[in-house]
């Protein structure tokens, strides 16, 4: 079985949980909190509830689901390679593979920023 803890829409959430959120809802129906947290297992009913307007209702894609701007750069092949070869592995190694991105964007960021970067390496 494929690990699907890697994120598709937020860092903090993996396509497991989003899988099990929509499930949770389809299930307890809207507006029932408490039992969608419980479904999903790892997050709060108040984490599910923003979670849920954040990603699928609030964007002006409304239906679809829009990626929050964390998401923004990830390689999201290489998050789906990460879990793919840690099955059965906890979960931090994921978010240790997404703090790296975020870490190595921001760097590369600084770099361009810099006055005069493009002379040295030339």
């Amino acid at each position: 079985m494929d690990n699907l803890s890697f994120p598709i829409f937020h860092p903090s959430w993996g396509s497991d949980e989003e899988l099990l959120l929509l499930e949770a809802i389809d299930i307890y129906g809207l507006g029932n909190w408490a039992a969608v947290a419980e479904h999903v297992g790892t997050k709060s009913k108040e984490a599910c509830a923003a979670h849920y307007f954040q990603i699928y209702i609030q964007p002006a894609s409304c239906p679809l689901p829009t990626a929050a701007p964390e998401m923004a750069g990830l390689d999201l092949h290489k998050l789906a390679a990460v879990a793919k070869g840690s099955c059965g592995r906890k979960r931090m190694r994921m978010d240790d593979t997404v703090a790296q991105q975020q870490q190595e964007q921001q760097v590369a960021g600084q770099m361009k920023q810099e006055p005069g970067r493009e002379q040295q390496q030339g």
